[in-house]
């Protein structure tokens, strides 16, 4: 799901860029890419995988940056697929959640701040631009990422009970 979710962010910041859109409307991707770039090199080092397959992935990063960066043509048919991946990326964090039925590795404050992110970024979305399918992105994002938020919450809320009726 990290995978998914920085290849939106390339998207969604080479979009904006490429539209001519102001700073303000994608400033936040650019630190959103590296942010995903630390977690997925994270990821692989972990797992043991850090050489060729970091490598891939980055070079697949840049490519899929400049190819939407140059081509407002391609941005235009690209931007239409980041809601889909968008939202199997979230779909699977929240499927694994509920899966597992265990959110003690998972932040909600993370998400949260998440989902205030894609408001702001639907404000500003309204204000500055009006783009119908970052508008559909950013509040998909948004209802997904509150729903991640709100499942932990829930789920960290059954665990503490679960371990009160232990001790009782």
């Amino acid at each position: 799901s990290t995978l998914l979710e920085w290849l939106c962010y390339a998207v969604m910041m080479s979009y904006h860029f490429v539209n001519g859109y102001p700073l303000s409307t994608y400033a936040e991707f650019v630190f959103l890419n590296i942010q995903d770039l630390v977690l997925v090199l994270t990821i692989l080092y972990f797992g043991d995988r850090l050489g060729l397959e970091a490598l891939l992935y980055i070079i697949g990063y840049i490519t899929v940056v400049s190819v939407i960066s140059t081509s407002l043509a391609v941005a235009k048919i690209v931007i239409n697929f980041v809601l889909p991946v968008s939202m199997s990326s979230k779909l699977i964090q929240l499927r694994a959640l509920w899966t597992s039925r265990d959110a003690s590795s998972v932040s909600s404050t993370t998400w949260f701040l998440a989902f205030y992110s894609c408001i702001a970024r639907i404000f500003t979305t309204i204000m500055e631009t009006g783009d119908i399918p970052v508008l559909l992105t950013q509040s998909s994002a948004a209802v997904l990422n509150c729903s991640i938020a709100l499942s932990v919450v829930f789920l960290n809320g059954q665990k503490a009970a679960g371990k009160r009726e232990k001790r009782a």
